[in-house]
């Protein structure tokens, strides 16, 4: 079976390529996440409550999305570096799952959560392919790895038309009530129609491959 993996540093960073993952799912994919943080990061008082309050929409949304399993890692934003430990329990979901596309945080991002999960995320990758670590499970074939786009637009590599998913991808932003403000959908929504501008159609999802695992359009187009 054909599978996605998202890995994520937010509970709601799934949100930025959520229409791809809809229109892979409706394709016959099974969708997985990896979520690196509570969030509890910018909130001075009461850390323990939003993370609950973000757990509880992201587990809405993931329901919402038809996430098949996700693996909730609750790791504190302010200590996320990569380690040993972190890269070596995301090899094991990667070797579990032997996902046929992953998503990843873009690496440019100005947030440093993000770029932290970016770097995690690779080495991660980059390990689950090599024949080592072989405690953590067999090596995986070569994925597909995309950066998704979201407060730093890039060139992008790809744009996905996902404009027969935007009345989804509304739906799916309302689970996000603590974090969804009318000028971060305004923001969202208008990057989908530039990049959706960009290929003639009315939304579209961005997205820059990961330069360190190159596109294999051979693995893509011939098997």
């Amino acid at each position: 079976m054909k599978s996605v993996l998202v890995i994520s540093a937010h509970p709601d960073d799934h949100m930025t390529c959520a229409g791809f993952l809809m229109k892979l799912r409706r394709s016959g994919y099974s969708l997985y996440e990896i979520v690196l943080t509570g969030g509890n990061e910018g909130y001075v008082n009461e850390k323990e409550k939003i993370i609950e309050i973000r757990k509880r929409e992201f587990e809405k949304a993931s329901k919402l999305l038809g996430m098949k399993e996700v693996y909730y890692l609750g790791y504190k934003e302010e200590e996320l570096i990569m380690n040993r430990e972190n890269v070596e329990k995301v090899v094991t979901v990667i070797r579990k799952i032997r996902p046929n596309i992953i998503i990843i945080p873009n690496s440019d991002d100005y947030h440093e959560n993000h770029i932290e999960t970016n770097k995690i995320a690779t080495k991660a990758i980059r390990t689950a392919m090599k024949k080592r670590k072989l405690e953590l499970g067999e090596p995986i074939e070569w994925p597909i790895v995309l950066e998704w786009e979201y407060s730093v637009p890039k060139e992008p590599d790809i744009i996905i038309d996902i404009s027969s998913e935007w009345k989804f991808k509304k739906k799916l932003l309302k689970c996000y009530k603590s974090q969804i403000t009318r000028s971060e959908y305004q923001k969202l929504k208008a990057l989908n129609e530039y990049r959706g501008a960009a290929i003639g159609v009315k939304y579209a999802e961005a997205f820059k491959v990961n330069r360190f695992i190159p596109f294999r359009l051979d693995k893509l187009l011939f098997c």
